[in-house]
């Protein structure tokens, strides 16, 4: 597979920012996919009719086989099966008692074929929907994975939630639009913009869709073959945004997407002004899986149960940099710096986000800051970067990484503390003057990401960077991530 680098649409005429290369959210992806995975099925939850095994997620059946198995999951707090909103008493199969206060029936009275409860022969075997893997067998490869439970026969009880009905649960994929993904398997691939695709459905004619529509169809079946969703499909749906970022422009897309779809989850991928979609999605009953950039914790809060994301909060991210900092970092001579540096005391420098369409990365910055001067880190110089976000950008000069790359030579800097946002030029700009400095960067979730590192120039970043992350690293990034 080729190397995940985007850039802008050729021949565009929007008022929107020209840029040449912006890094995919493909791992991104995959992290909100494996989220959704773990709190999808706790509105799926329902009594069984004899599992063999059980899902961490799912009920738990009674040791004696006597009592019916509680329909709550370990999110049971989320109470999403309901009719009256995600606070209120679930229908049956969800997270509360059923509609009217009911108690759902043993599985023997819903479906007489089965069994009553202690009567089940033990020699028989009930057979196998899902793919399970190992033995006893797991829902994935992963040792740690939970059972696969892999035979459903009964009543799922029909729509426990919007987006949720007798026969499938509908996803949405929100992704960011106005970008072409460079040098793929199919060559040089925009994005279809403002274009819904729904992976329920084969291909239109045949066609060869966007790579990340090609992938997240493989996603939807893994899902399927592995999961228990109790006889319901879980169907995937894709949208593109257009090139206008702007909140009214979110919260339009939020709209549209939601009369069209109805989703019972969405996975946004937005990332400028992405807050406002969120936030419209949650004040229609949608959960929101996926909310990859760093958010305060207040902005979880006003949603509850709503929008989950697979970084911290803000400020549990800086408390982690500082503290890293702090202890490995602070009072200690220059350990990975350019060979002259290296053994002598520390000088510090700090490099900052200054892109005023990325709000939460000052507001990381604004919360580091103090915890680093209350462990004795002294600033000598402070510089910043005009936008974030982008492995490569043509929207601005050089220039400014240059003055900066200086200022912290002139200085005698040999250590640049980074709280956060992705950028390239100053590596460039140090390569340029013979820097090389200890960079101490802090992880975003996208900047650790081999294809933004093949950007940085490696001559003063490869071995002389630190970064402080969330993300789990298995094995090469290189050579496995495809």
């Amino acid at each position: 597979m080729a190397e995940a680098t985007i850039a802008p649409r050729v021949g565009t005429t929007s008022g929107s920012p020209d840029w040449t290369r912006k890094y995919p959210p493909l791992l991104a992806l995959f992290a909100a996919v494996l989220i959704a995975l773990v709190v999808l099925p706790s509105s799926l939850n329902l009594p069984q009719t004899n599992p063999s095994q059980t899902l961490e997620f799912a009920p738990v059946p009674p040791e004696d086989n006597t009592d019916v198995p509680p329909p709550a999951g370990n999110l049971a707090s989320l109470g999403l099966a309901s009719n009256t909103g995600v606070t209120g008493d679930g229908a049956l199969g969800g997270d509360g008692p059923g509609a009217g206060g009911e108690t759902p029936p043993p599985p023997s009275e819903l479906d007489p074929s089965l069994p009553p409860p202690g009567d089940i022969a033990p020699d028989v075997k009930t057979p196998s929907t899902k793919r399970c893997i190992g033995n006893p067998p797991r829902q994935t490869e992963d040792p740690l994975s939970p059972p696969c439970q892999a035979f459903f026969d009964g009543d799922n009880f029909g729509e426990t939630y919007q987006g949720v009905s007798a026969e499938e649960v509908r996803i949405l994929f929100y992704l960011e639009g106005f970008i072409t993904y460079l040098t793929r398997s199919e060559g040089n691939e925009s994005t279809p913009d403002q274009t819904y695709f729904d992976l329920g459905q084969p291909p239109a004619n045949g066609e060869t869709e966007h790579v990340l529509v090609r992938t997240l169809r493989v996603w939807q079946r893994y899902y399927n073959e592995r999961y228990q969703t109790y006889g319901r499909f879980v169907r995937f749906f894709v949208y593109y945004s257009g090139n206008d970022d702007s909140p009214e422009a979110r919260r339009a897309d939020a709209i549209d997407n939601f009369n069209k779809i109805k989703p019972f989850a969405v996975l946004s991928y937005g990332q400028t002004n992405n807050d406002a979609y969120l936030e419209a999605m949650a004040q229609r009953g949608v959960l929101n899986f996926g909310s990859f950039l760093g958010r305060e914790a207040a902005f979880f809060a006003e949603y509850p149960k709503f929008i989950w994301g697979y970084l911290p909060t803000l400020e549990i991210q800086a408390r982690q940099y500082a503290s890293f900092v702090c202890t490995r970092i602070a009072g200690k001579p220059v350990a990975f710096g350019s060979p002259a540096q290296n053994g002598q005391p520390r000088t510090y420098g700090l490099l900052v986000s200054g892109d005023p369409d990325r709000p939460e990365l000052t507001k990381l910055q604004q919360a580091v800051r103090p915890l680093l001067e209350k462990c004795g880190i002294t600033v000598e110089v402070e510089r910043s970067f005009p936008r974030s976000g982008y492995a490569q950008d043509n929207s601005t000069t050089p220039d400014f990484a240059t003055q900066n790359m200086a200022a912290f030579q002139g200085a005698g800097v040999t250590t640049i503390l980074w709280p956060g946002g992705i950028e390239t030029q100053q590596s460039k700009a140090a390569s340029q003057i013979g820097y090389t400095p200890e960079w101490v960067l802090l992880g975003d979730g996208v900047s650790e990401g081999f294809a933004t590192n093949q950007f940085q120039d490696q001559t003063v970043w490869n071995g002389h960077v630190w970064i402080v992350t969330n993300q789990v690293k298995a094995g090469d990034l290189d050579d496995s991530i495809c």
